[in-house]
């Protein structure tokens, strides 16, 4: 956590395209299950085109690692078409000290 902000400071994404299938998985329950993981932030979920989808986790390696999370996406029966991971730049700004005012 950065001390000046309070943020998340050295979180990280993981980018997961999965395509869909004939049987339609349910991504949704998915991206529930993962929020409750230790270390995951945030969980966003989109429809990319017709055919695939992709889910983006924010978490913090301190925590989780990526293997951890994706043992938890194979453990679903899942099979991510791309993985990608990304380090997130840390930028302060008026969002990140409105949140530290509300936060006291």
């Amino acid at each position: 956590m950065c001390k000046t902000c309070g943020c998340a400071a050295d979180t990280q994404q993981l980018w997961l395209q999965f395509k869909k299938t004939g049987r339609a998985p349910d991504l949704q329950a998915l991206r529930d299950g993962l929020l409750s993981a230790p270390g995951v932030l945030q969980a966003t979920l989109d429809t990319i085109d017709a055919e695939f989808s992709q889910l983006v986790l924010d978490f913090h390696p301190q925590h989780t690692t990526q293997q951890e999370l994706e043992q938890l996406v194979a453990a679903a029966g899942y099979t991510p078409q791309s993985v990608e991971l990304r380090q997130l730049e840390h930028k302060h700004g008026i969002s990140s000290f409105i949140k530290r005012i509300f936060r006291q």
